[in-house]
Parts: structure tokens; sequence; C-alpha cells
């Protein structure tokens, strides 16, 4: 981690990864005077652009918008569908309750869309803002239709909590705690999402001190428990507003480590997972020695193992990579897809990958990648059984679709990105067919807009 040339005497805070730098969140020229800010609100805060020169050096900030002005609190902001839009946390003025006469500022969440005729932000109040509590810090997924948020609201777990809504159609969804496994009676603060990990900010888990931040992995099953990401990323003081790159291997915090907030880069050093896997068949129990395992990663580390004289063997993979596994012996196969996590799973787990005698089904896998070639995640994914017309059930871990399939059948899947653009391919099973079936389909491109000008002059 490294401190950014932008960090002055006052509070820089919540960087937003925006065009060719950042937008961040600070005080305004002449209010630093005023209680500083950590969490709870307390200064008039303003967004500031800067452009990033390299990793620690940026160029000299200016106001994001110069006739983007609130009295009181403006930011933080987050962007997204190309930096054509943002949620925007600012104040907004509204009545009390039974008193028209009486005005009240309370924090709320506005989402904002660019004027490209104007040159300026359009904002609209989300429908949730309320006069009798705050929502704050914005967080938003890469297709723009998952917003996680800050709020006291009550009801909550004590102090604030984090929430969720969702955008169906274009009409946002009740807020939704986070529940218990998020939340707690201290404050949980600034979330920030990346392929399926919600970051957050926590004064209510214990940890370093302060604020801390830690990350919880979106399954199936809910979210996972909470993990402390530890030093150099925490202190014993506040650590808070995560925010990583597309890849995931750069980004950064805000942290009051050397007095007053400032922001910090971070650069992740790889780590690898080794794990211990055993395939076993489904009816006797017993370990499938000699059988053939194909390993599949979003990473693109493809390779073939074999299982020893139990049914025993081992991978390693780099940590919070997406992987499946398909097991086949004396045609019996079974599938298991997960995460390489933790880095102690070697010698605590040994994942069971159970093998059936089905010689009817196959395992098929999709894998999604760009025109480069590079793995890519769809936004959403059907798959089709074209026979019987039923939607087959799948899995997807960031570029790995996973289902099974009948032999003799035919099936249409079809993978859309953020925009909505789509991509199909017919995968058809033969009644022969021995799997597992892996195919691989190209994820069209968003649509790049860009601003293009010319000048006419007589020869």
């Amino acid at each position: 981690v490294a401190p950014l040339s932008i960090n002055t005497a006052s509070s820089e805070f919540a960087p937003a990864i925006y065009k060719k730098g950042i937008v961040y969140t600070s005080p305004e020229a002449g209010s630093l005077l005023k209680k500083k800010y950590h969490y709870d609100n307390t200064n008039f805060l303003s967004l500031y652009y800067s452009a990033r020169i390299n990793d620690t050096l940026f160029q000299k900030p200016e106001p994001f918008e110069k006739d983007f002005k609130v009295r009181y609190h403006d930011g933080p902001a987050v962007f997204y569908d190309q930096d054509r839009r943002m949620v925007l946390n600012r104040n907004q003025l509204s009545s009390t309750p039974g008193d028209k006469n009486a005005k009240i500022w309370h924090l709320a969440l506005f989402d904002g869309v660019y004027n490209k005729e104007k040159s300026t932000w359009q904002l609209t109040p989300l429908p949730f803002n309320d006069v009798a509590y705050s929502v704050a810090h914005p967080a938003i997924s890469a297709d723009g239709n998952v917003l996680y948020f800050v709020s006291d609201m009550p009801g909550g777990f004590g102090g604030t909590d984090i929430y969720k809504s969702t955008r169906v159609n274009g009409v946002w969804s009740a807020p939704l705690n986070m529940g218990a496994a998020i939340n707690t009676q201290g404050n949980e603060v600034f979330p920030s999402i990346h392929n399926k990990i919600l970051y957050f900010a926590s004064n209510g888990r214990g940890g370093l001190g302060g604020l801390d931040i830690f990350k919880s992995f979106i399954t199936v099953n809910g979210l996972s428990e909470p993990v402390n990401l530890g030093y150099p990323v925490n202190t014993n003081l506040d650590d808070f507003a995560y925010t990583t790159s597309a890849d995931g291997k750069t980004g950064y915090i805000s942290t009051a480590r050397r007095g007053g907030d400032d922001i910090f880069t971070f650069t992740r050093k790889t780590t690898y997972v080794k794990m211990l896997a055993h395939i076993i068949d489904a009816q006797t129990k017993e370990g499938l020695a000699g059988a053939s395992i194909q390993l599949l990663s979003d990473t693109g580390f493809d390779t073939t193992l074999i299982a020893n004289e139990a049914g025993l063997f081992d991978f390693t993979l780099e940590k919070e990579t997406a992987y499946i596994l398909i097991g086949s012996k004396d045609g019996k196969t079974g599938m298991l897809s997960g995460f390489a996590l933790n880095e102690q799973d070697y010698t605590h787990v040994t994942h069971q990958l159970v093998a059936y005698g089905d010689t009817t089904k196959i395992t098929c896998i999709v894998s999604v990648q760009n025109e480069a070639g590079e793995k890519q995640k769809p936004t959403n994914v059907l798959v089709t059984d074209d026979r019987t017309g039923e939607v087959v059930a799948h899995t997807i871990e960031h570029s790995l679709v996973s289902f099974s399939g009948e032999k003799g059948h035919a099936y249409t899947v079809e993978i859309q990105n953020a925009a909505g653009d789509s991509t199909r391919y017919v995968l058809e099973l033969s009644e022969n067919e021995q799997g597992p079936k892996s195919v691989a389909m190209v994820l069209k491109e968003e649509q790049k807009i860009i601003d293009m000008a010319a000048r006419a002059f007589v020869a």
C-alpha cells in the first residue's frame, strides 16, 4: 500500500474509478476547522476529480462538476454504464412530517445520468430516500441493477447497516437489510462490490482497531462469514472504502493511519491455494482409482488430473479462482464447482467429487470469453432444451457455465453482457457422446461511445 500524491492535511476518502483517474470526496476549501470526518458525515463535503499519472502520482485535483453544488454534503459517488451514469450521495432538503414550514437536510441517494448536450448531470432521487433517516455510501454492480448502501433506518441491528436494492424493469425494490451475516450492533459502512465479493468496513466485528475492512463472498446460499483483510490493508485506526480495479489486482483504500483520512493505493500479491479432492462412486462410496479429472478455471488454467489408488488428487489455483472439476471412470461421471479461498484448505478439507452411473446424461461446460480470448463473466445466462422447450438449471462460476444435458438432445445457450447484447450457441449432444462436453462462447463487447470533433475550413 502507498499514499497518493493528492493527499493533504484535510481529508480525502472514498475514491471511485472514473475515466482516466478517480473521483473522491473531500471537505470544501475553508472548512478545515470544522469537525473531522470519518464515517459520521460532519463536514461539508464536495467531489473532486484527479487524473492518474502513475500508481501514486495524480494530477492537481479539480471540482468534479463546477455547477454541481449543494448546501452541506456532496459525495461520495459511484459510476457505471461506462461512466455515463452514477449514484450520488448528497444532502436532500425535505419538510419534516406534520410541519411543512420546518425543513431538514438529510443524507440521500440520487441516480445521475450524464446529459451530453448540456454537459452536466441530471439527478433523480431514489425512491427509498426518507426524511426520517439517512441513506448513504452507494455501491453498485457492474450492470447497474444491484445497489448496496448504508442506512440507519428503523429495524436494523444497530448503528448503520448495509442494505440492498435491486432494479427490475426500471423500478428499485424495497431495501433489504443484509442481515446478521454482515451487520452488527456497531457501524457497517462504505460497501463495494466486485464480481461475487462484497467489501465493507465495520467497527462492530473486532479486528485491528477502529473501522476495519472485511469481505464476504456472495454464494447461492447467501453471504459467507466476513473475513478481515488484515494488515497492511487494516491498521489500529480507521480503514474503509475499499475500491478495486476491474481485474481486482489493484485499487484504493481510505485510511486514517497517518492521522487524517487519506487515500492509499494497493497492489494485491498473488496467493496460491492447494486443495485436496476425493472422487468416489455414488453407490459404493469407494474411491475411484485412476479416475480422470478435468480441471477448468476462470483464470484460463485448465488441466487434466489422475486420481491415485484411493481416488485422491490435489491441485493448486490462484486464490479466489472459480473452478469446475469433472471426474469420470467406467461410465461414471461427477462434477464439483467452487472457489479457491482458504490457504489452509489442503490440510483441513477434502472436497468430495461424487460420480454417478447415469449414462444418459453428460456434463456440459461453456467457457465465456471476449474476442481477445480473455475470460469474461456474462450478466445473464439462459439454457434451453430445444427438444422439450424447458429451461435447464445451470451454475455460473465467473466465466464458467455448467449444466447437465441429455444425450441426443440439443441445447440453446444464450449469454448476455451488461448492455443486454446476446450471443447464442446451439450445443448438440449425440447419442454416443462421451463427456464432458466443453465449448467456448464469445461475449459481445459493450458498445463504446467515442466523442469526436471536426473542423471545416477553406483549403
